[in-house]
C-alpha cells in the first residue's frame, strides 16, 4: 500500500509517537532508567533456534543471549522460555526455516507482482511454515483465520478505500488536536499520508468541540485531498480503549453516545457496529424474555420473540469471515507492553 512515491508529511516526533503508541504503547519513548530490567519486567521479542530435537540458541531483544540447554518440546519449550523471560512475543525457528521461507517465496514471486500480491505470498508461506512446525509464534495465531485469495483482498481494499478517496483518523486531547492522519489512495497504493500539522493548516482554527469541528475537518479534507470514504473523530483516550478492547467501552455505545463520531460511515463500518449493538441488545433481552416464558399466557409469544432475537443477533461479520476481526485485532493489541509502573502518566506525550 505504501511505496517510494508515497508522500508522508505533517508529522513531528510527538505526533508520530502519539499515533503509533495508540496501537503499540510499548513503543513509547522512555527515559533511560525506565528501561531498567527487573524480575517483573515484560517486553521485548524472544527468538529460539532449534534443530527439532534440541534448543540451539535463545536470543532476547532486551536481555541478550539467554542461557538454555535442553531438548526441544514443540508445545512446551517456547511457552516455558517466554514465561521465564517475561516475554509477550516469541518465535521459534527450526534450523533451515529461513532458507525454506526464501526458497518458497522466490519460487512463486514475479517481477511485476503488486505489493498486495507480495504480501499475500508472504502470508501464505508463513502459514505453510506454521503448519509444518518450522515456525512457532506466541501468542499463537487463531487457526480458523482463512488465507484469502488475492482477488478477495483487492475487492476488500476497494470496499474499504476506493481509488481517489481519503480515510481520516482525527483525535483530540481536550479542546485541541492531539494527533491525526489522513491517507489518500491512488491506484492500488496510498500516495499521500498527512499528519496533524498538515491537517491543522488545511482546516484552520477549530471551535474546541470535536462533535462540531468534525464537519469543518471533513469539508477541508475533501476540498484539499478528495472525497472522504471514512472519517473517525474521537478523544485519544476513548479511541485507545476502543481499539484495545478492554471492555470499558464498546464501539456501538461510543457511537450512539457520540463519544466517537464516524462521518462518513461506510457500510462495512455500519455492519460491524450494528452487529455488535444487536448482540448487546439480544444479551440483555434474554433475561426479560426468559422471565416472560414463565408466565403462562405470555409463554408462546416470549418463546417466538426470543428465537427471533437470537436469529437476528447471529448475523455477524464472523458468519461470513469465519472469525471476528475486531476481536482478533483487540486480542493482538492487548499483547503489547504497557508503560512501566514507575513511568509518569505523560511519558507518551
Amino acid at each position: 500500500m505504501i511505496d517510494a512515491q508515497t508522500l508522508v508529511s505533517g508529522f513531528d516526533a510527538r505526533a508520530w509517537q502519539r499515533l503509533v503508541t495508540l496501537f503499540v504503547p510499548g513503543l513509547a519513548s522512555r527515559a533511560p532508567e525506565a528501561w531498567r530490567l527487573t524480575p517483573e519486567s515484560r517486553g521485548g521479542v524472544l527468538l529460539v533456534l532449534h534443530d527439532g530435537e534440541r534448543v540451539l540458541r535463545v536470543l532476547h531483544t532486551l536481555r541478550g543471549a539467554v542461557a538454555h540447554e535442553g531438548p526441544w518440546e514443540p508445545e512446551a519449550t517456547l511457552s516455558t522460555l517466554a514465561d521465564a523471560t517475561a516475554t509477550r512475543f516469541a518465535a521459534a525457528l527450526r534450523l533451515g526455516a529461513v532458507a525454506s521461507f526464501w526458497e518458497r517465496l522466490g519460487a512463486r514471486s514475479l517481477v511485476d507482482d503488486t505489493p498486495f500480491a507480495t504480501v499475500t505470498l508472504v502470508l501464505g508461506v508463513l502459514r505453510e511454515l506454521l503448519d509444518d512446525g518450522a515456525l512457532q509464534v506466541l501468542p499463537r495465531p487463531p487457526r480458523n483465520i482463512p488465507s484469502p485469495p488475492l482477488d478477495m483482498v483487492l475487492r476488500a481494499w476497494d470496499a474499504v478505500l476506493a481509488d481517489g478517496h481519503v480515510a481520516a483518523l482525527v483525535l483530540f486531547d481536550g479542546d485541541h488536536l492531539d494527533t491525526a492522519m489522513a491517507a489518500r489512495r491512488r491506484g492500488t497504493n496510498l500516495d499521500r499520508l498527512h499528519g496533524p500539522e498538515d491537517i491543522a493548516r488545511m482546516v484552520g482554527p477549530l471551535g474546541g468541540d470535536f462533535r462540531r469541528d468534525y464537519r469543518v475537518i471533513r469539508a477541508a479534507l475533501e476540498r484539499q485531498l478528495g472525497p472522504l470514504a471514512v472519517g473517525v473523530y474521537a478523544p485519544t483516550e476513548t479511541f485507545r480503549r476502543l481499539v484495545r478492547g478492554d471492555g470499558s467501552v464498546d464501539w456501538a455505545g461510543a457511537v450512539a453516545s457520540r463519544d466517537v463520531i464516524i462521518d462518513p460511515m461506510p457500510p462495512w463500518v455500519a455492519v460491524g457496529i450494528g452487529a455488535r449493538a444487536l448482540r448487546g441488545v439480544a444479551a440483555r433481552s434474554q433475561t426479560l424474555l426468559g422471565s416472560l416464558e414463565q408466565v403462562g399466557g405470555f409463554a408462546p409469544f416470549a418463546r417466538g420473540l426470543r428465537a427471533a432475537v437470537e436469529r437476528a443477533a447471529s448475523v455477524d461479520l464472523s458468519a461470513y469471515l469465519g472469525f471476528d476481526p475486531m476481536s482478533v485485532i483487540a486480542s493482538l493489541l492487548r499483547q503489547s507492553t504497557t508503560r512501566p509502573p514507575d513511568a509518569a502518566p505523560d511519558d507518551t506525550r
